[in-house]
């Protein structure tokens, strides 16, 4: 008992001491803990920032460019950038094949707008023929054709083709001319036939 009583103090002590070991233990390792999640939250923040970062940047930015550039297109207009290539991913294929079927679709309109101009130049100088020719016609119903009649015609066919000098040449009788002629021109000549028969000259100069 005596020997108990001795050693009790040293024993209690000791108990302590593993008490205050193991508290201490205890609070490293919740302080490990917190710091390995603080750093876990801030890795995982970071990767989802650039994460995101990245895909605004190769994904969001180049479809935003991508609906502009199409819809500049439907409306007929081709001079929008070109869009980005280098990208390495399927956005980058897709912008390199958007930008060779946005050029061929330039160079096709183009055409067809240069196949509807001349159309309808041409259209324009049919309709304007064929009031000449109308014209024409309308001068010669009449109940007797004679040298007023084919002077008629050409003052029409000068006022219409913008001719300098029109002269009319039929057999040795007839000879009937609009304007005055310009020695700095060609003289052009083209023979009046009916049925294979030549009945005169048309000369004129433009």
């Amino acid at each position: 008992m005596p020997w108990y009583q001795a050693n009790i103090n040293n024993y209690v002590n000791q108990i302590d001491l593993f008490v205050l070991a193991l508290q201490h233990y205890a609070e490293r390792k919740m302080l490990l803990v917190v710091a390995i999640s603080l750093a876990g939250g801030i890795g995982i923040f970071t990767l989802v920032f650039f994460t995101l970062r990245r895909i605004r940047h190769q994904v969001v930015a180049p479809l935003n460019q991508l609906v502009t550039a199409s819809q500049r297109i439907e409306h007929g207009q081709f001079d929008s950038p070109p869009l980005d290539t280098s990208l390495p991913n399927e956005l980058g294929l897709l912008a390199k094949t958007f930008n060779q079927m946005s050029s061929e679709l330039h160079k096709l309109y183009l055409s067809l707008e240069a196949s509807v101009e001349e159309k309808t130049r041409d259209l324009h100088e049919a309709k304007r023929r064929l009031e000449v020719l109308y014209q024409c016609s309308q001068a010669l119903n009449t109940s007797q054709i004679d040298v007023h009649c084919f002077r008629h015609i050409l003052q029409i066919v000068r006022d219409n083709e913008a001719a300098e000098y029109l002269e009319l040449n039929v057999g040795e009788n007839w000879r009937i001319s609009e304007g005055q002629p310009n020695p700095e021109l060609p003289m052009q000549i083209l023979p009046v036939t009916m049925q294979e028969t030549v009945y005169g000259e048309l000369h004129w100069q433009k």
